[in-house]
């Protein structure tokens, strides 16, 4: 068993991993380096003309994590995607809005047609329902964060992996926590997500007490409220919150 980070490793964004398992190449993610523009804001994807993968898994829908689907597509076109249909939904919209972007950035590195190619090569993924490979399976846990993330173990003979992208283990408004099992599973590896890792940040209550608080003296004073934050998931958040 072999692990290739191709993006995402000591960064946030640009998210793509490459698993070896048995002479098989799986991807996992393909995301943009939403900070950047152009070439710069793509993983090291011509790592792949080496290791061509056989299937392809995403954990969520979020820019970071599928951004770059078409690109993959490009050099792979049958490769099939595996996706929770929430996550497809959802990745119809962030993709067709990276489009918009890159050309408002001079730098498009797709269009309209290429991301249909990629959306025709999705393929369902149901949670908590394993999945049968040739090198072994795929099972999908909620993960939290957002609608439709996912947790991935694989297993195969080399072991077992668990591979998370973003997750959360706190309920939203728009999804529940991640999953946890009755029973302890064993994994031989993880493979996680670390944006906050090293950060203390405050309880959830407190945090919404102190916007509660904000918005109402604002008001209270005759003003207005606008409230910056990302598109996907804390703006649905927020949305259900007024």
């Amino acid at each position: 068993m072999r692990f290739l980070g191709l993006g995402g490793v000591d960064e946030v964004g640009g998210s793509s991993y490459l698993f070896n398992f048995a002479d098989h190449y799986v991807l996992v993610d393909a995301g943009l380096r939403p900070t950047m523009v152009g070439e710069a804001s793509v993983p090291a994807l011509k790592q792949l003309d080496d290791y061509p993968p056989q299937v392809m898994f995403l954990t969520h829908a979020h820019l970071d994590h599928v951004g770059a689907l078409p690109l993959v597509i490009q050099r792979f076109p049958q490769l099939e995607i595996y996706a929770t249909p929430l996550t497809q939904a959802l990745s119809i919209s962030v993709l067709t809005d990276a489009i918009k972007v890159g050309q408002a950035q001079g730098a498009p590195l797709y269009d309209a047609y290429e991301v249909a190619r990629a959306l025709e090569r999705f393929r369902n993924m149901d949670l908590l329902k394993p999945l049968s490979f040739p090198w072994g399976k795929v099972t999908a846990y909620p993960a939290g964060h957002i609608p439709g993330a996912v947790g991935l173990i694989f297993e195969t003979e080399a072991g077992k992996v668990f591979h998370t992208g973003d997750f959360s283990n706190i309920a939203t408004l728009i999804t529940g926590e991640a999953h946890r099992p009755d029973t302890p599973i064993s994994v031989d590896a993880i493979i996680t997500e670390s944006t906050y890792g090293d950060t203390v940040l405050p309880g959830r209550k407190k945090q919404v007490k102190e916007l509660i608080t904000a918005v109402k003296q604002s008001l209270d004073q005759g003003g207005r409220v606008l409230i910056p934050t990302f598109a996907l998931g804390r703006s649905q958040e927020l949305s259900c919150c007024c």
